[in-house]
């Protein structure tokens, strides 16, 4: 009973694929089902089935579009512009795009098609070289290190 109509990264694909290539990641068997129907009628839609590097995608992608943050969040430290579309604010999200990081947010759905198109029409303005960015970051690792092993000490 899936209902194309109601999944607006289905639509958005559909339509991006007019232009580019569209790799499509589905998070639910339905759309996976639907996709794959799609792929069909459809040459530039390619459907993932199997998990894959996803890091070198987000590289190299025009943009990156998520139902959730972790992949946009990846590819906007990669350079790579990207969108989450997720209905609440997330603080990582938040915290990218304030560090300079090419990241946006979106929860309204008619913003959503037009940002998407105007990103891929211009993807190349909206890429970021980021290692500056990266290097004015805390790296995690000794604290991590530190943490894990004050807590192997305690046992």
């Amino acid at each position: 009973d899936y209902d194309i109509s109601h999944d607006v990264f289905l639509k958005l694909a559909a339509e991006i694929s007019k232009h580019l290539t569209v790799v499509y990641y589905p998070r639910y068997r339905d759309q996976a089902f639907i996709a794959r129907k799609l792929a069909e009628k459809i040459p530039n839609l390619k459907i993932l089935e199997n998990p894959v590097d996803m890091q070198s995608l987000e590289k190299y992608a025009s943009c990156v579009l998520t139902g959730g943050a972790t992949m946009a969040q990846e590819a906007a430290i990669l350079g790579t512009p990207s969108i989450t579309y997720f209905p609440k604010k997330l603080e990582v999200t938040e915290f990218l795009k304030k560090k300079g990081f090419p990241i946006l947010h979106l929860n309204s759905t008619k913003m959503l098609e037009k940002v998407v198109l105007e990103v891929i029409k211009n993807s190349e303005a909206y890429r970021k070289r980021t290692e500056k960015l990266i290097s004015k970051l805390e790296n995690p690792l000794p604290l991590i290190i530190k943490e894990i092993s004050e807590l192997a000490n305690k046992r």
